[in-house]
């Protein structure tokens, strides 16, 4: 249980670092809605809140043979294949 509140914690603190980019909600995969309230948390509710879950706040974003493309595609060719992430989180 420590560990997913260790990667909620650094999830939360990077959210809260992202609602304040434009980009925020593609490299987050949050809400507008989401960002600004996880943007608006202190400190102590983020740790609070990190605390409280058994499990991780966030998941992967892309299916499967999206994560076997882009595995493959980066043995050889590391830009397409950060690209082609970029472009697949996009859809």
């Amino acid at each position: 249980m420590q560990d997913a509140a260790i990667l909620n914690r650094n999830f939360l603190l990077q959210a809260r670092e992202a609602a304040k980019k434009p980009e925020g909600g593609l490299t987050t995969g949050l809400s507008p809605t989401m960002l600004k309230r996880i943007g608006d948390m202190t400190n102590a509710e983020i740790e609070q809140f990190s605390q409280l879950l058994p499990i991780t706040m966030f998941t992967l974003r892309v299916d499967t043979a999206a994560l076997d493309r882009i595995l493959e595609t980066s043995k050889t060719k590391p830009v397409a294949a950060a690209s082609y992430l970029v472009s697949a989180l996009a859809r």
